[in-house]
C-alpha cells in the first residue's frame, strides 16, 4: 500500500520526534523516527511512527540519544478521516516480558505511569500543537501552559482552574479539544 505522510504528523515528528534504532533478534535492522505517546482512551503507551515503517512485535526500539529501550508488544495502523495517519508501536518493559515463561500481552503489563514524564509528554504535545496551529504566537500561550502544568501536578482539579483562559480556549477550539482529551486521560488514570 502506498502511503503519503500527513503534513501534521511530519511537522510534529520534525519538532519533537526521537530517532530510534530498530533491533530485531540480535541485529540492528533500521532506524526510525518516533514519538512517545499514550492512548487517551486505553492508557496504553505507544511510540507513534510514520506509516509503513518496518517495526513488528518483538522488536526492541532503542532511543539513539538516551539509549532508553522499548520492547514492542504489538503494532497497529491508525486512520484519521479514512487515511492511514500513523503506525503505533505499543511497548512494555523488556524485563517484565523476559521474566515470564509465556509472551506478555499489553493487558498483562503493570500500568505504572511515570507521572512527571507523562506531564512532560502532555505539555510537549500541546507545545507542538501550538507551534503548528499558531506559529509565532507561543508567548501568548505561555501562561496557559504553566497553568496546565500546575493543574496536572496537583492532586485534584478544581472548578474554575482555567477560568482566566476561557477567551483563549474559545478563540482556539483546537486547543480546547486537545486539552479536553488530555484532562480526560489524566483523570481516568
Amino acid at each position: 500500500m502506498s502511503t503519503s505522510v500527513n503534513p501534521v504528523l511530519k511537522t510534529i515528528m520534525e519538532m519533537s520526534g526521537i530517532k530510534f534504532t530498530v533491533n530485531r533478534g540480535s541485529e540492528v535492522v533500521g532506524e526510525v523516527d518516533g514519538l512517545k505517546n499514550c492512548d487517551p482512551y486505553s492508557g496504553r503507551n505507544y511510540i507513534a511512527l510514520f506509516p509503513g515503517v518496518d517495526v513488528i512485535a518483538g522488536d526492541l526500539l532503542v532511543a539513539v540519544q538516551s539509549q532508553e529501550e522499548f520492547l514492542v508488544l504489538a503494532t497497529e495502523h491508525e486512520y484519521v478521516e479514512g487515511q492511514w495517519f500513523q503506525d503505533r508501536a505499543y511497548f512494555g518493559s523488556k524485563e517484565g516480558c523476559t521474566d515470564s515463561p509465556v509472551p506478555c500481552s499489553p493487558s498483562e503489563l503493570p500500568v505504572e505511569p511515570d507521572q512527571p514524564n507523562l506531564i512532560t509528554d502532555y505539555l510537549d504535545y500541546l507545545n507542538s500543537l501550538i507551534k503548528i496551529k499558531a506559529p509565532g504566537s507561543g508567548e501568548n500561550f505561555a501562561a496557559f501552559l504553566l497553568q496546565v502544568e500546575k493543574l496536572l501536578s496537583a492532586d485534584e482539579i478544581t472548578k474554575g482552574s482555567l477560568a482566566e483562559y476561557v477567551q483563549l480556549l474559545q478563540e482556539n477550539e483546537w486547543l480546547a479539544a486537545a486539552l479536553g482529551t488530555i484532562l480526560v486521560s489524566w483523570i481516568s488514570r
